[in-house]
């Protein structure tokens, strides 16, 4: 993804915070995945 940010750094400062909200919004998907991969744990164990 910071790749294809680099390549497309000519839309501007608006695609930098688009990037910025996808980047939290999967870092939030993954740390609720992580989450629940811990509980599954828990409960396995």
């Amino acid at each position: 993804p910071r790749a294809a940010w680099y390549a497309e750094d000519g839309d501007g400062p608006g695609y930098l915070f688009a990037y910025l909200g996808t980047a939290r919004a999967l870092m939030g998907n993954a740390m609720a995945a992580g989450k629940a991969v811990l509980h599954v744990a828990e409960i396995v164990d």
